[in-house]
């Protein structure tokens, strides 16, 4: 069984860490100055020093390129964390609240939402996210069980890339039955356009409290990631703690749907490309999950706008790139646990 808790140094750790840190900066200064309308170094550094003066170049810069940077940030480290926690509980390293149609759940939620009140709260869009999340995780893992031992790897994904498509559809027919196509089209390709100060005052909080709940439990996770049996050997109380990952997985990615619309492969990308180096011990796992998911994500929107300036390429088209030969490369290898 010791070989289940050979961790490694924390000094692994904080230069992976640090390095993240300092690509993730350099992709938050390109953000601020790179777009439709690009800025020189000194342009950026004087809009930022008459921060508050009524300007052109403020309105871009305060009111548009920084809200959509933190924006960014939350909703890669949320996707990022989400994915490592539901490829935990479920021993599936093809998990994904994307490709799981968790936020396919979210999304139709949202949209419904949107539908029959546009200007809706963002706190109310954040909880009817989360039901419709939490209604399709519990589905999905429910319907991948097989005789009521664990969820096969690639049952799982199966049902849950039928689970997305299905709820995809649903949501495109109603919003063309409508005419509100715009609602959906957002809500299912990704977009960071929306981004404001608004939507981070009040989604901010309850992200921070899911990651801070998942930062504090991240021992039970570990014993949890383990087989079940020996974790419940070790006296988890299994159960109790799959429904309270599964919800944080929930919330974060409702919260990211919210803020961004459904973005794929983030969750599934960012634990499979660190966990080698980390293997089980989620105290480095789960810190580093949120800030290579936003630094991820930061990077991703920088390329979307400026591989061809005034257009804005989709950013699910950009993370399907990485994510999808990832997923190949897991399917035939066969290592999902």
């Amino acid at each position: 069984m010791t070989e289940y808790f050979r961790f490694p140094k924390p000094n692994l750790f904080w230069l992976v860490f640090l390095t993240v840190g300092l690509i993730l900066l350099f992709g938050a200064y390109l953000s601020l100055r790179f777009g439709a309308i690009s800025f020189s170094h000194d342009q950026l550094l004087a809009t930022l020093k008459e921060f508050g003066k009524d300007s052109a170049q403020q309105d871009i810069i305060v009111d548009l390129r920084i809200p959509r940077l933190l924006t960014a940030c939350l909703v890669g480290a949320s996707l990022a964390v989400a994915g490592l926690m539901m490829q935990a509980v479920t021993y599936n390293r093809l998990a994904d609240s994307g490709l799981l149609g968790i936020q396919a759940g979210a999304g139709l939620s949202i949209l419904l939402l949107l539908l029959l009140n546009p200007n809706s709260h963002y706190l109310l869009r954040l909880m009817v996210g989360f039901m419709g999340a939490g209604l399709v995780a519990g589905l999905v893992i429910f319907s991948s069980q097989q005789n009521g031992h664990g969820n096969p790897p690639l049952r799982i994904l199966l049902i849950g890339s039928m689970a997305t498509a299905f709820l995809s559809a649903v949501g495109q027919g109603i919003s063309i039955y409508l005419n509100q196509a715009t609602h959906y089209v957002g809500l299912l390709s990704g977009s960071l356009t929306q981004a404001n100060w608004s939507s981070l005052a009040w989604l901010a909080g309850p992200i921070f409290l899911a990651l801070l709940f998942a930062m504090f439990f991240s021992k039970h996770l570990t014993i949890l990631s383990l087989q079940e049996s020996l974790a419940q050997g070790l006296g988890l109380q299994t159960q109790l703690f799959l429904v309270l990952f599964l919800l944080l997985a929930a919330v974060l990615s409702a919260a990211a749907v919210s803020l961004a619309g459904s973005l794929t492969f983030i969750g599934l990308i960012i634990p499979n490309l660190i966990r080698p180096f980390f293997k089980r011990d989620f105290r480095y796992l789960l810190p580093l999950s949120a800030l290579c998911g936003a630094c991820l994500l930061v990077w991703m929107d920088v390329l979307a706008r400026t591989l061809h300036p005034p257009y804005e390429l989709p950013l699910n088209s950009l993370t399907s790139l990485i994510g999808f030969p990832i997923l190949l490369f897991l399917i035939r290898k066969g290592d999902w646990s």
